[in-house]
């Protein structure tokens, strides 16, 4: 069922489930049917770079695999070196969540509703059968969302995280070349991830709820059987009384089998093109941040930006950007330099060498040792 609601599904299901800490929650965690064949095998995975956009991971090609690998389909970037992660550094848990979890928003509250069927039989054979779970959501919050895993979901981390981010930052630019340039995609400033972990599934129910003000009380009810006769046989269901998008995955008949490859959390770096010429001279050129550190109100920024790096255009504002003349007192024009956030410039600010002080101003910056 579809909201009436004027904010994205995928948004809001982000920004209520981001808390969590599980890395960013993809509203839509199966991989497109027309990536490579051994891509939709194995799911999102460490070292893959993409883009989140519309509640899904976008993949575009992965360092950790040749050249000339079949998921490296759509090419790769000029001067690409591959990425060889060090076994012994990989986090896994194949029991991250357990069978019959579910991560939920704060306004959500949770009762077990009857369950029709075949029960006992299912649970004699240990299959994790007729889940039937009812949510209500508190009429004080206007944005609710359940994230069900009938069959729980593993956990892979990749900890080598400082030779990763040193990775990202010599190559983020070139990435952002391919994508943009290359490939046409325009990839917003700081929408592109190297993925370092995900929590992966085989089986989900999803719910996004944006009810406005309404003051009744919003019920929603899941629904997971599995047939005793074929354990990969599954029917989902959602029962809503409210304006909700919901999604059950994955869409299989009952010969199909059912591969870890639905990724419900990814974690990653993302990858930033600085625009400003001082900053790039004090900090380098590409910023790199965890998509840990990422908070529910920064979920729609990368939407509203217009800055796609590696295009011609921004080649052009950037390479004006560095030529710009000083004036006599160290003041740098700083007018026709493309628009950083301001979550970028307080963290570059921040994390300057303590000897030097940024002073700005709309029009201007300074920076004195």
């Amino acid at each position: 069922m579809a909201s009436s609601s004027s904010v994205a599904a995928d948004e809001v299901y982000a920004r209520q489930l981001l808390p969590s800490k599980r890395g960013y929650p993809l509203f839509i965690p199966e991989p497109s049917t027309t990536l490579p064949p051994q891509y939709v095998g194995r799911g999102v995975d460490i070292g893959d770079v993409g883009i989140i956009m519309d509640g899904s991971f976008f993949f575009v090609f992965s360092v950790c695999a040749a050249a000339d690998d079949p998921v490296n389909r759509l090419g790769v970037p000029d001067g690409f070196q591959r990425f060889h992660p060090n076994e012994w550094l990989l986090s896994k848990y194949p029991n991250m969540h357990k069978k019959g979890s579910e991560l939920t928003s704060s306004s959500i509250k949770k009762h077990k509703t009857a369950v029709e069927g075949g029960v006992k039989e299912n649970e004699l054979l240990h299959i994790p059968a007729g889940i039937n779970v009812g949510y209500t959501i508190k009429s004080a919050f206007s944005e609710a969302a359940v994230l069900n895993m009938p069959d729980g979901a593993s956990s892979v981390d990749y900890r080598g995280l400082k030779e990763l981010r040193s990775y990202a930052m010599r190559n983020g630019e070139s990435w952002y070349e391919f994508i943009n340039d290359k490939l046409g995609l325009e990839a917003p400033n700081g929408s592109l991830h190297l993925v370092t972990g995900c929590d992966k599934s085989t089986t989900w129910g999803i719910a996004s709820v944006s009810h406005g003000s309404s003051s009744n009380t919003i019920a929603l009810r899941f629904t997971a059987a599995q047939s005793v006769q074929a354990s990969a046989s599954y029917s989902f269901s959602w029962e809503t009384d409210c304006p909700a998008f919901v999604r059950t995955g994955p869409d299989l008949g009952d010969d199909d089998s059912l591969p870890q490859n639905q990724c419900l959390f990814v974690r990653g770096l993302k990858i930033r093109v600085r625009d400003n010429a001082v900053v790039r001279q004090l900090k380098g050129a590409v910023k790199v941040e965890s998509t840990q550190d990422m908070t529910p109100g920064s979920i729609s920024s990368a939407r509203r930006s217009n800055s796609f790096p590696g295009t011609s255009s921004s080649s052009r504002l950037s390479s004006k950007s560095s030529s710009s003349s000083r004036s006599s007192s160290g003041h740098q024009d700083l007018e026709d330099t493309p628009n950083t956030s301001d979550d970028e410039w307080s963290s570059d600010e921040e994390d300057l060498d303590h000897k030097h002080e940024v002073k700005r101003s709309p029009y201007s910056i300074t920076v004195c040792s």
